[in-house]
Parts: structure tokens; sequence; C-alpha cells
């Protein structure tokens, strides 16, 4: 199977002078996680929930802080794209987004973006129902913390790989 398969099209993208709001807004209308920034349907870097959430983090003193919904996706973008050609297998797509921790990647032939590839594309398709591996072989130990703890904490636990955040009260 191939990634030009399970890809989902088409991309929603914004260009390098949007606003960080409004790829935001792109985002929560479309239920989804991550923005392709483009010019001419040529990527260029790519924002996620993350991407965002990160920056809001209150770790710097508050003269720091700039309204992030005003700044232009090309001051904030990842311009280090992984990406995927139509043509790879879903083992290679699969190997690059857990290689480089990612949870999704744009398809691109001859430098034109065709469509984005996410483990939830993956998870969707039939290739799940082949799966025969107990549970109890691919889970992992949450992350517990306590109310106390502060949101910069579980920013930080995310940032180190953290895949999910209990919050335990005694």
């Amino acid at each position: 199977m191939l990634v030009s398969d399970l890809m989902s099209t088409p991309v929603h993208a914004a260009k390098p002078g949007d606003t960080v709001s409004y790829a935001r807004n792109l985002m929560l209308r479309h239920k989804i996680s991550r923005i392709i920034i483009a010019d001419d349907g040529r990527a260029l870097g790519i924002i996620t929930k993350k991407d965002i959430g990160f920056r809001l983090r209150k770790n710097d003193p508050d003269w720091r802080h700039r309204k992030i919904d005003n700044a232009l996706l090309s001051q904030v973008m990842s311009t280090n794209l992984m990406n995927l050609s139509p043509d790879s297998s879903i083992r290679d797509a699969l190997l690059l987004l857990v290689s480089h921790n990612i949870s999704g990647a744009p398809v691109i032939d001859q430098g034109m973006v065709l469509g984005i590839l996410t483990k939830t594309d993956i998870l969707r398709s039939h290739l799940v129902e082949k799966l025969d591996i107990p549970v109890q072989e691919i889970m992992s130990e949450p992350v517990q913390i306590t109310p106390d703890h502060s949101s910069v904490h579980v920013v930080d636990l995310i940032k180190k790989g953290a895949e999910a955040v209990i919050v335990v009260d005694e």
C-alpha cells in the first residue's frame, strides 16, 4: 500500500504572511491539528497546535510576551519539513513519523503539495484491522502529575516525549 492510497486531500494551507490566529481558526474550523504554510502550492513550513501551545508557554518574564495571535506564520513556522512522496510505502511513512516523533507529514511531488498523511489517516484505514497484537504489548505508562503542577511542567513533559499525562488527585 502506498502513501497516495491513504493521504488526505485537500490540504488546508496558509500563506507565510497570514497570522497565527488565522491558522488556529483554520485548525478549529476543519478539526485538524496542523497547517501547511505554502506559497503557490509549494510547502515552505508547517505549524501545529503543539507549536502554538509551546509558544504560549509563560516561562519568560511578562515584558517578553508579545501577542502571538498577530505574529506572522513566517516567523513561527517550522521550516524543517519532513515530507513524503506519494509513491512511498506506508511502512516507510510510519518509520518517518515515528523516527522524527511527528504525527503527520505533507505529501509532496516535484515540489507541489498533493496531500497530507497523518497517524489518524493510517489508524482509520483497514490496515489496523490486520493488527493482531495484545494492547498490553504496545501500551506505555502515562506520566502522573498532581493538580499542583504548573502548565509549564506539563508542556516540558510533552516536549520530552510524554504521550499522555494523567492528573491524579490524592
